[in-house]
């Protein structure tokens, strides 16, 4: 939404004001549209919860894995993560389009390069990491468990696939999916909106039709001409990657018993043991981002320790008071920087100021 202050007054129209008025009221102001919506705060809750969940799962033998959701069921940290990061899309980007659809679909372009950009630093500092460990320790076999024997071989053509998401390290694989899924977002958009319910029943149809065609690739090789080689090459085996059905099932089902026992007017998460995974999901991508690298300098410390189970605890412990702070700390620059700002303009805005908002919903 694109704000303009009024050049006879020096202000923000009245209409304008008070849309942005109601909105801190309400507790959010949509970025996309400078409209309204009552936020569901229990998304922030799971969802820094899985930034949490995922760089706890990410260590192998670490103690603290037997609290995430991993092993008590068929799906993980990771479903909950893209499930609400693109339902966080949908809302944002769903009321942008209203009024300017080619607006709203350069702002997802964007949004999916800052993604991929960040993708590309974390294979840097992976790569940089594993090649290290592997030179200087003398370890092999930690390049084959990490996945990055292929790029140490062959650097050159292997970076091609990098940069095409071809190529995925351990523990690297969900930015590139959500970068493709956010990429298709534009053109099954107006259908959505349009047709809601058809669509989702079309999406899950394809969606199980082409996960029984992998299964019977793969249970009967004489099928195996119903799928490209590559793509049953890309996507076996069967995880969370790929396309098992019921991984999602079991993630739907979990999903609607936590809405069922956590109503949206619940104040749980200003619960002061709780406030650090709201912080972290205001800064989702950061925090992401931090985790991956904090999870990867985390392994490779677990591996030398043996099966110290203090030693682990710490280690876990010890990245997620860092993620905790880090996300603190990118509160307070957020609220310094607005308070700046505020002092700067006298605490309301210029004659003839545009204001724009155009970062990303999550």
């Amino acid at each position: 939404m694109l704000f303009c202050a009024d050049p006879g007054r020096g202000r923000i129209p009245p209409g304008s004001h008070g849309i942005e008025r109601r909105g801190k009221e309400e507790g959010i102001l949509d970025k996309a549209t400078g409209a309204t919506s009552k936020r569901d705060r229990r998304l922030d809750l799971f969802r820094g919860l899985a930034l949490i969940f995922i760089f706890v799962d990410h260590i192998p033998g670490n103690p603290l894995e037997w609290f995430t959701i991993r092993n008590y069921g068929l799906s993980d940290a990771t479903e909950i993560f893209v499930f609400i990061s693109g339902y966080s899309a949908a809302r944002a980007y769903g009321m942008a389009s209203d009024q300017d659809f080619l607006f709203t679909s350069a702002r997802i372009l964007r949004h999916c390069w800052q993604l991929y950009v960040a993708h590309i630093l974390l294979f840097v500092i992976f790569a940089t990491h594993a090649a290290s460990v592997v030179s200087n320790f003398n370890t092999p076999m930690f390049a084959e468990e990490m996945n990055v024997t292929r790029f140490l071989r062959d650097p050159e053509a292997t970076l091609i696939q990098v940069l095409l998401l071809r190529f995925r390290p351990v523990n690297m694989d969900v930015l590139p999916l959500y970068i493709v899924l956010l990429l298709a977002f534009p053109l099954i958009l107006p259908a959505l909106k349009r047709w809601p319910w058809p669509t989702l029943a079309l999406s899950v149809a394809l969606y199980l039709l082409f996960a029984l065609i992998v299964i019977l690739a793969w249970t009967f090789p004489s099928l195996g001409w119903l799928i490209p080689r590559q793509l049953g090459l890309w996507i076996h085996p069967i995880d969370k990657t790929a396309l098992d059905p019921l991984r999602p099932i079991h993630f739907l089902c979990v999903g609607y018993a936590a809405a069922r026992l956590i109503k949206p007017e619940s104040r749980i998460t200003q619960l002061l043991p709780l406030r650090p995974l709201v912080a972290c999901e205001r800064h989702s991508l950061e925090i992401f981002c931090l985790g991956t690298i904090l999870s990867l300098l985390a392994r490779f410390l677990v591996k030398q320790s043996g099966n110290d189970f203090l030693f682990h605890f710490v280690v876990a412990a010890v990245g997620i008071t860092i993620m905790f702070g880090v996300a603190s700390y990118l509160d307070w620059y957020q609220r310094r920087e607005k308070a700046f700002t505020k002092a700067r303009t006298g605490g309301t805005p210029c004659p003839t100021v545009c204001v724009c908002w155009l970062g990303p919903p999550w």
